[in-house]
């Protein structure tokens, strides 16, 4: 047997554990190539892919012709954590393959996500909810960016998250002087 050959325990083992809960299984990008780029009208990009058995796949996607989810390829990328610029550095990351397809839905972005979070919680009619939630501001925040990021883990730029763990510290701090401020004063009052 050569050193690229598994035993059945080993590839069984591979496939269980790349299996998803939504059917999908994870698969490791091996490598990108376009075609006929610049030379016709139907520029492609080909992707391949090696499966929990070891065996490669290869998908062909639309050549980009914007930055934008429109294209399957510039999602890819971005699912894998980089910009289309360093789409070279998607070699070895992980993504989706549902048997058919690699599986790269569109994605809302995280500002529009926390902006329909922030919506939902200044139009509900339970004040005291809203204000419960704001009181524990310094709790509820990094909580609700971890719930978040549990939620789309490999969708996320990983500039982004380190520059929402500052944005937290930022804000947690500003919140904590403001408590203080305005509760020593009133507590002050209160005795």
């Amino acid at each position: 047997m050569s050193s690229t050959e598994i035993t059945p325990q080993e590839e069984l083992y591979h496939i269980q554990e790349s299996t998803n809960d939504d059917g999908t299984v994870n698969v490791e990008i091996t490598g990108w190539e376009p075609i006929n780029w610049k030379s016709d009208r139907t520029n492609k990009v080909s992707v391949e892919f090696r499966l929990p058995t070891m065996q490669t796949e290869i998908e062909t996607m639309a050549w980009p012709e914007k930055d934008t989810d429109d294209h399957k390829f510039v999602r890819l990328v971005r699912q894998c954590g980089y910009d289309l610029a360093s789409a070279d550095q998607i070699k070895g990351e992980r993504a989706k393959y549902d048997g058919e397809n690699l599986v790269v839905p569109k994605q809302e972005s995280r500002t529009k996500r926390v902006s329909k979070r922030v919506e939902e919680i200044t139009t509900s009619s339970s004040v005291f909810y809203n204000f419960w939630y704001l009181l524990f501001l310094p709790v509820t925040s990094p909580l609700l960016l971890m719930l978040y990021e549990h939620e789309n883990i490999s969708t996320l730029n990983r500039r982004d998250s380190a520059h929402d763990i500052s944005l937290l510290f930022l804000i947690n701090t500003l919140w904590f002087i403001i408590v203080v401020s305005v509760g020593i004063p009133l507590l002050s009052l209160a005795i």
